[in-house]
């Protein structure tokens, strides 16, 4: 039964491939992933992204009636068999048609170039790790007592 659900993640699957890899080759505009701006990068159309939704659509479509016979609906032998692969002709339509699509009406930020735009080392104003601008803050010795009673001292390091 689970595994009916192949056609819904493989056409998922295959925009969100084709997006990353091929439309915005790596570049993710963090910040904006987590707006609700309408005028965001990743708004698109009223919250939908039309062109993801219809590649979506077409990449389920053919193997649909396998999914029905899956859950019991009679299908003919050719279908049945055709079934078997319905997670890398799902996944290679919905990519083939967002492809397209983005071709036909680029969406925002999308650049006709080649080359890997992911940055090397992205960092979030609000990341703790981040150093830069940041004082460091001296670490002071702190006496510990063992368990004969005796001092140590301990240096804990620790980042600000």
């Amino acid at each position: 039964f689970l595994s009916s659900y192949q056609i819904f993640l493989s056409a998922i699957a295959g925009v969100l491939i084709c997006d990353y890899y091929l439309i915005r080759r790596g570049w993710l505009d963090i910040p904006a992933l987590y707006t609700s701006r309408t005028d965001g990068v990743y708004y698109f159309f009223h919250g939908f992204n039309l062109r993801g939704f219809g590649a979506y659509l077409v990449a389920v479509a053919p193997n649909f009636y396998g999914f029905l016979h899956e859950m019991g609906v009679k299908a003919p032998l050719g279908i049945q068999r055709f079934y078997f692969v319905a997670y890398p002709v799902g996944l290679l339509i919905a990519f083939g048609v967002y492809y397209l699509a983005c071709l036909a009406w680029p969406p925002a930020k999308m650049e006709k170039t080649s080359g890997w735009k992911e940055p090397k080392e992205y960092w979030d104003e609000f990341d703790p790790d981040r150093m830069d601008g940041v004082e460091a803050v001296t670490v002071l010795p702190v006496a510990v007592k063992d368990e004969n009673g005796a001092k140590t001292a301990l240096d804990i390091p620790c980042k600000v």
